[in-house]
């Protein structure tokens, strides 16, 4: 399994040339990855929040901390961006059932609740470091891949 934790992080030192950034578009990638492998809940929740804090949180700390223990990179972030992109699929997937507010005339991203879960300074980070963050992020997945197929 550290095979897959040495891929990614080669991977990482390879795509991103900035030491002083890497930390934080690994933090992305990760963030990514992990929210894409959680599930979304079968149905609209009361509170989307706490189904993330009792029900997803616990696995993205855990599979943070796997990461971590390979490399140092910003854990904090990753947490934060996990929830704002899980946040982003789950607004998307249930969202909709309520009236759609337009917020500066951009119609997707009101849509897609980009708007509304996604910080500014975090949709700009992920615009400018995407293409870095999506490749990545297939990297992550499968590490954290393995890591489920070694738990089963």
């Amino acid at each position: 399994m550290k095979q897959y934790y040495q891929e990614f992080f080669g991977q990482a030192q390879h795509q991103i040339q900035e030491p002083l950034h890497r930390g934080r578009v690994i933090a992305a990638a990760i963030a990514l990855a992990i929210s894409t492998s959680q599930a979304l809940p079968s149905s609209e929740v009361g509170h989307p929040s706490d189904y993330f804090t009792n029900h997803v949180m616990p696995a993205a700390m855990e599979t943070i901390s796997c990461f971590n223990e390979s490399m140092v990179f910003d854990t904090h972030a990753a947490l934060d961006y996990v929830r704002q992109l899980w946040q982003l699929r789950y607004w998307s997937a249930f969202q909709q059932s309520q009236a759609v507010k337009i917020i500066n005339g951009d119609f997707f991203g009101s849509f897609t609740g980009v708007n509304t879960v996604i910080s500014d300074n975090f949709r700009v980070f992920l615009n400018e470091n995407a293409d870095v963050v999506a490749s990545l992020s297939y990297f992550a997945t499968d590490v954290i891949r393995a890591c489920a197929n070694n738990h089963a």
